[in-house]
């Protein structure tokens, strides 16, 4: 598993998935970034998941498995604290979110640390996209190595 978030890294839209997360303690991912920017990749997955479109990539397929249960509020608050503007970890988000690739599989990590924050999601993630994989890394290895102990579903 290439499991570092993500991203929580979690993610959601260019500038405003990563202020979202670090102002409102999440989506992703990406998810692992971003709760406010996650609200508009949500809807948009959920509106394809529920019209049974691009469910079969792996990541809304993934997602429905889990029983909807997101991060917890202390992966949530932590991944907040990480992607800060002007930091190296904001700056990673910045490249993913310049990366046409790498911005749905960020998307797609964002659902899961959203809806169905299991390893098996992260993974269906990462290998719809194995081709982000360089710019994908640096986004886990921020949230992980700072928040690892409350967002070990993402880490493992």
């Amino acid at each position: 598993m290439l499991s570092i978030t993500m991203l929580s890294v979690g993610c959601g839209d260019d500038e405003s998935g990563a202020g979202g997360a670090a102002s409102a303690t999440s989506s992703g991912p990406g998810g692992a970034t971003a709760s406010s920017s996650s609200s508009a990749s949500s809807s948009s997955s959920a509106s394809s998941a529920s019209s049974g479109g691009a469910g079969g990539e792996g990541g809304a397929g993934a997602g429905g498995i889990g029983g909807g249960n997101g991060a917890s509020q202390a992966c949530k608050d932590c991944v907040a604290t990480v992607f800060v503007d002007g930091t190296a970890c904001f700056k990673a988000l910045q490249d993913c979110d310049a990366d046409t690739d790498c911005e749905q599989w960020k998307n797609c990590s964002e659902d899961c640390f959203n809806a169905n924050h299991t390893p098996a999601c992260y993974d269906a993630c990462d290998t719809a996209w194995p081709q982000v994989t360089a710019l994908s890394a640096p986004l886990y290895k921020c949230t992980c190595d700072t928040c690892s102990a409350s967002c070990a579903a993402m880490c493992e």
